[in-house]
């Protein structure tokens, strides 16, 4: 989903218009009194529901050849530049290893191969001259879920009833993928006892 599609999708659950808004209009709407304040907040609300995402149901990921220096300490976010989370190392040679802090690994018994890092990538921060055609860098299923977020965070002081129905949405939606993160059925309650009257 692009930045645009975005925000239109976030103005649609706001606001109930007679004509189809467009995101080749973005920049009209930037000068409509009705829109203009609610566009310019998006970036920050945007990032909190890409943040917010991430810490429950991760980010893409990556790999990054890290080569042996004269450490056992190696600091990933100095050495990656879109770097997040650890997720795994991979080598051809045994190594032993363990993660310090959340950018630190310190690895023993390395012997000199390459080692393949695995690593989550850190999502790129929107802001206001961020183009309206930039892909969110998170799975589809999830950047969807953003506009619920913008719509519930943004909304609040018109109708806090849509703005809490809107967050509870997107609260619920992000549980039930992180229930079913790894493809495990979504447990069911089925009913054991009925009455027939």
């Amino acid at each position: 989903m692009t930045w645009g599609e975005i925000q239109i999708e976030s103005l649609k659950k706001m606001f109930l218009n007679n004509e189809s808004l467009s995101v080749n209009k973005l920049s009209d709407y930037m000068n409509e009194k009705k829109y203009k304040t609610y566009l310019y907040a998006m970036p920050q609300a945007c990032n909190e529901a890409i943040n917010f995402i991430v810490s429950k149901l991760g980010s893409n990921e990556s790999t990054f050849e890290l080569e042996k220096e004269d450490t056992i300490y190696y600091d990933l976010s100095k050495k990656i530049e879109d770097f997040r989370m650890i997720k795994g190392i991979y080598s051809k040679m045994p190594v032993s290893w363990k993660i310090l802090n959340k950018n630190t690994i310190i690895i023993d018994n390395w012997q000199g191969e390459k080692i393949l890092v695995s690593y989550e990538v850190k999502p790129t921060i929107i802001n206001s001259d961020t183009d309206i055609n930039f892909v969110i860098e998170i799975a589809p299923e999830y950047a969807n879920l953003i506009p619920l977020y913008i719509a519930g965070e943004l909304y609040k002081d018109d109708d806090l009833t849509l703005s809490t129905m809107y967050m509870n949405e997107f609260m619920t939606l992000i549980d039930n993928y992180a229930n079913n993160k790894y493809g495990f059925p979504t447990p069911t309650i089925d009913r054991i006892y009925s009455m027939e009257g």
